[in-house]
C-alpha cells in the first residue's frame, strides 16, 4: 500500500530553469496482503530551480527512512547514477535509510530562440553528498560524488554525456538518450 502526494511548478521536467517541486511518499508492506514482512517507509523530495541569464542553479534534497519493520530487498532505498549519485552505478547504494543533498549548475551554450533547428545545449556540473545506510542515518559516513556534463534538449528527449567521480576514487562515464536515471 502506498500514499504519495506532490506539487510541481517546474517549467521543464528535464531542464528546469525555474520553479519548485516537492513529493512525499509513504509505503507499507503487510503480511496480510502477501508481503514477507510488515514494514513502513517515508520518503521526502524537494527541488528548487532558479535562472539568471544563461546560468541555472538547482538545489535538491531527498531523504527516506524505514519507520517500522525490516525492508525486503525490492523495497530498499537506492542511490546511484549520473544525477542520483555520480560515480556509482545506477542503484548501487542501497539501504533502509538514505539522504542526499544535490547542487547543480547548468550553463546554456546555445540560444534556441534564434533558429527553429537549433537545439538547446547545456554544460554543467552536479555535486552530491549523502549515502544509503543499513538502518540509521550516520552523517559521519557521508559520500560525495561529482559529474561534469554536456546535454541537449532534443526532439527525441534529453541527451546526456557525463563524466563522474566519487570521493572513494570511483569514476564513471554516462551516455543516455531519454529520461535520466
Amino acid at each position: 500500500i502506498f500514499l504519495a502526494a506532490g506539487a510541481d511548478s517546474l517549467d521543464n521536467p528535464f531542464f528546469p530553469s525555474r520553479g519548485m517541486s516537492g513529493r512525499f511518499q509513504w509505503d507499507a508492506g503487510l503480511e496480510a496482503l502477501g508481503n514477507a514482512t510488515d514494514f513502513q517507509t517515508l520518503r521526502l523530495d524537494g527541488l528548487y530551480a532558479a535562472t539568471s541569464g544563461r546560468h541555472t542553479f538547482i538545489a535538491n534534497l531527498s531523504g527516506g527512512d524505514t519507520v517500522q519493520g525490516d525492508l525486503p530487498l525490492a523495497s530498499l532505498f537506492t542511490l546511484g547514477g549520473p544525477f542520483s549519485f555520480p560515480g556509482y552505478v545506477v542503484d548501487e547504494l542501497t539501504g533502509e535509510s538514505f539522504a542526499a543533498l544535490r547542487g547543480m549548475y547548468r550553463y546554456k551554450l546555445t540560444d534556441s530562440s534564434r533558429s527553429l533547428l537549433s537545439l538547446p545545449i547545456y554544460a554543467g556540473a552536479t555535486l552530491v553528498a549523502g549515502n544509503a545506510w543499513a538502518r540509521n542515518i550516520d552523517l559521519d559516513d557521508l559520500r560525495v560524488g561529482v559529474n561534469l556534463f554536456l546535454a541537449a534538449d532534443s526532439p527525441i528527449g534529453p541527451v546526456f554525456f557525463a563524466v563522474a567521480a566519487s570521493d572513494e576514487g570511483r569514476s564513471a562515464l554516462y551516455f543516455f538518450v531519454g529520461e535520466p536515471f
